[in-house]
């Protein structure tokens, strides 16, 4: 549904400011389907209660990068006075299918300054072969990205955190939800405002890949973090 939030409440730990779980009938307002790189063809719709993206394209990585790209402009939040950039965005991708190439990047989470292909970004994707969590980045616009891998038994669910913080970006996933594993190097990215956040699907193949997503929430980075507790039980 859409939760947008219309303003950042007096303690910005309290809330997301972003939450779709993509229950509704088309995609909220704010999303933009981009095909970054040459000759890509990508699609977002709401599908069963997950969103499903597909696309063809070429790979990520290397000096630039070829891949369909659903996101939404991140713009500062306040804090008492003063603008932040520093977010903590976490997905999980449920499934992928379709005509899916060995070297497929199927879903994860992105942050990148411009759709131009050769821009800076940080990103973890989940590889198709060998079966990967893969984490890449590109500290600066036309530098060669490096990248960093973790084989995987299994493909999905996969939860997936992206952070930024103080012009930089990190990534991370969680096997249970509570606890979350660094990927990669922190990417020092110098981002300015408005950069983009999203899901990103590379799928180099003669036809159409996809990857589903359960639900996406963006929230403002702060410490000391949001905690949930249990409180007293009461019988009525």
């Amino acid at each position: 549904g859409n939760q947008a939030a219309t303003g950042a409440p007096e303690n910005a730990a309290n809330v997301f400011i972003y939450f779709d779980d993509f229950s509704g009938a088309m995609l909220n307002d704010g999303w933009t389907v981009g095909d970054i790189g040459s000759g890509e063809q990508g699609a977002a719709v709401h599908k069963g209660g997950v969103l499903e993206l597909t696309g063809i394209s070429g790979d990520l990585g290397g000096a630039s990068d070829s891949l369909v790209f659903l996101y939404r402009e991140m713009a500062p939040w306040i804090d008492g006075m003063t603008p932040k950039t520093d977010y903590i965005v976490d997905a999980v991708i449920k499934n992928a299918g379709g005509s899916l190439g060995a070297a497929a990047k199927m879903g994860g989470l992105m942050v990148r300054q411009t759709t131009l292909p050769d821009s800076r970004m940080a990103t973890m994707v989940i590889r198709q072969t060998p079966r990967a969590r893969f984490a890449a980045k590109r500290d600066q616009d036309a530098a060669v990205a490096t990248s960093t891998e973790l084989p995987i038994p299994e493909m999905f669910p996969q939860l997936m955190r992206l952070s930024t913080l103080a012009g930089t970006a990190s990534t991370s996933y969680s096997d249970d939800g509570i606890t979350y594993i660094t990927l990669g190097e922190t990417a020092v990215l110098n981002l300015t405002t408005p950069f983009l956040i999203g899901i990103p699907l590379a799928n180099i193949s003669g036809g159409k890949g996809k990857v589903e997503v359960d639900w996406i929430r963006i929230r403002p980075s702060v410490l000391p973090h949001p905690t949930t507790t249990l409180g007293d039980q009461t019988n009525i």
